[in-house]
């Protein structure tokens, strides 16, 4: 291209008002007039290019980071600003993004351990708010278990032993007797022959349960007023035979099938069930019984005696009798007895323990409160359900299993069971020891599964009764000696012995303990929000943020900008106007 331009000297004036010179260009009029001359005369070799507007597509990757950055703007989470700030070192990008995992993982670790606390320790036992009352729960039944067991008029255990010692000759009703009572006496079982003693035939165990001795009973008091013995004590079979129970409910209402048991004379309950206790104006006349006062006046004292002629030590060493207490609505517990030994007073004073459960934790799983809700668990043998009368269930049917027959006492889910003899008596004891093996594992177990019948938990709601015994030397001669003058006075002192049994509570009122929530939802979630909010500064809303920003804030911006500019970035929408508008010119 030709130079059009000449250089020429400009004057100038600077800011303090001098002048001064400077070259300059000037164009020369000649040569541009020379140029002005020249024409375009061949255009064949000159290409027109269509006009085009090229602009590149937005990339998905593209619109994350723009959306990714607007999010980190606009968030409430602690240190994301820091990770979508633009024109940033990318240093200081790294070093936000350690702090935030660093926050993260930290307040997850927490939130993990506080949710396994949650999931395996959810409930707890504490004691309740307020004491309870005594007369808000029944006196206990007591069930009384003679040490002698058969009845000296129609089996005496030691005479017959020492036949067989001395090699004597003896009746056959002696020898059914002897073989009867080795299920009990005989630990060894000495003249037993084993094979032919496993099973009791049905004449035999009508037999062994008459012949059994009766709990004897001379006086009967309760609340300091006198009771008929006879009828206040219903009869009830146990591991120690027939044995004597007060104040338990009518076999009606305990067993579902009763059988003989169903003539005793006790009372059906009055307006009380074990879930709810006594209805609000419920008088103290009532079933099962209750007391409202404290002291030897304020509950059951009875004589109870034995004469010489009953006593067999060959078959119990340690003579006198066998005391229980349990709740009215379960089977007695004989392992867990005292002893009322002859000729000696024993006062027990009772402490209950009460356990309830809140109704928080009613809707919690099995596994979590590790209780039952009535109707949750139905046995078999019995209406109502305690961990006692699944215990004796579950027992009963086990050695039903393992034996192939069940002890005298037992109740078992068979129609027809048969009943072990003497040459069982070794296959029971073993049975009854794996059982418990059995129970605990099953108690250690994680889960309860339905091949686990003999998961035997507490009722929700369950009673016991604790004894604080006493005793002391009763010279019962001296009391009687007094008595002498009445009509119906029968007391041999030279061959008779008596004990006193006195049952009372110790205190008006108890601590219940309560099943209540150690960690329940609501402190879980707490935990929770402080531990995000403590490292990340997350809260409910800052989740809802993240939530929007994933689900209808992409929507929205699709409706708005479309799929090209789902992110709705400014400068993207700008730019993507400018494509439209150019579009459109040509």
């Amino acid at each position: 291209m030709s130079n059009n331009y000449e250089s020429e000297v400009i004057p100038a004036r600077n800011n303090e008002g001098e002048v001064n010179f400077t070259t300059g260009r000037k164009r020369s009029s000649k040569r541009f007039e020379d140029a002005e001359k020249e024409t375009f005369t061949d255009t064949s070799n000159v290409k027109i290019r269509p006009f085009t507007y090229e602009r590149k597509k937005p990339t998905c990757t593209k619109n994350t980071v723009n959306y990714f950055c607007e999010f980190c703007d606009n968030t409430s989470i602690h240190g994301f600003k820091f990770l979508g700030e633009r024109k940033r070192y990318f240093l200081e990008k790294i070093w936000w993004m350690c702090i935030i995992l660093i926050a993260f993982y930290a307040s997850s670790s927490l939130i993990r351990k506080s949710y396994f606390k949650w999931n395996t320790s959810p409930v707890i036992v504490t004691f309740a708010t307020r004491e309870t009352p005594i007369w808000d729960v029944p006196f206990p039944a007591i069930t009384i278990c003679p040490e002698v067991n058969a009845h000296p008029k129609v089996f005496n255990y030691s005479d017959v032993y020492m036949k067989y010692k001395r090699k004597e000759n003896t009746t056959d009703d002696e020898d059914t007797y002897f073989e009867l009572y080795s299920t009990i006496c005989n630990e060894d079982l000495e003249f037993i022959d084993q094979n032919a003693t496993k099973l009791m035939t049905d004449d035999e165990f009508s037999m062994f349960l008459g012949s059994f001795a009766d709990l004897q009973a001379e006086h009967c008091e309760w609340l300091g007023n006198d009771l008929n013995c006879e009828e206040s004590f219903a009869y009830i079979l146990t591991s120690e035979g027939w044995c004597r129970t007060f104040n338990m409910l009518d076999p009606n209402e305990v067993y579902t099938n009763p059988g003989e048991l169903g003539n005793n004379h006790s009372r059906k309950a009055e307006q009380w069930s074990l879930e709810n206790g006594y209805p609000t104006g419920a008088g103290l006349n009532t079933y099962p019984r209750r007391t409202m006062l404290t002291g030897v006046k304020a509950g059951l004292q009875l004589d109870l005696f034995v004469d010489d002629d009953n006593l067999d030590y060959l078959c119990s060493e340690i003579t006198g009798f066998k005391v229980t207490l349990h709740h009215p609505a379960e089977m007695p517990n004989m392992d867990t007895h005292f002893r009322v030994p002859l000729d000696e007073a024993v006062v027990v004073a009772i402490k209950p323990s009460m356990i309830k459960t809140s109704e928080e934790i009613q809707s919690y799983s099995i596994q979590d409160r590790l209780c039952y809700l009535p109707g949750e668990r139905q046995l078999s043998n019995y209406k109502i359900y305690t961990q006692q009368n699944c215990m004796v269930e579950c027992l009963a049917n086990y050695t039903l299993q393992v034996c192939g027959c069940a002890g005298f006492y037992m109740l078992s889910e068979e129609e027809v069971t048969h009943v072990c003899g003497a040459g069982s008596k070794k296959c029971l004891e073993e049975a009854r020891v794996s059982f418990l093996e059995n129970d605990v594992e099953e108690s250690l177990a994680a889960e309860v599964t339905s091949s686990k019948k003999c998961y035997c938990l507490p009722s929700c709601t369950s009673i016991a009764f604790d004894p604080e015994v006493s005793q002391t030397h009763w010279d019962w001669r001296k009391t009687y000696h007094t008595k002498e003058h009445e009509e119906n006075f029968n007391v041999t002192y030279e061959r008779d012995h008596f004990s006193r049994l006195v049952i009372y509570y110790k205190n008006l009122q108890f601590m219940t303990s309560e099943r209540n929530e150690l960690y329940g939802l609501s402190d879980f979630l707490a935990n929770c929000g402080g531990f995000l909010g403590l490292f990340c500064g997350l809260s409910f809303t800052s989740i809802m943020e993240v939530i929007y920003y994933l689900t209808l804030r992409i929507i929205c911006n699709i409706i708005l900008f479309g799929k090209r500019i789902w992110s709705g970035d400014k400068e993207m929408v700008e730019k993507e106007k400018e494509r439209k508008m150019a579009l459109q010119q040509h």
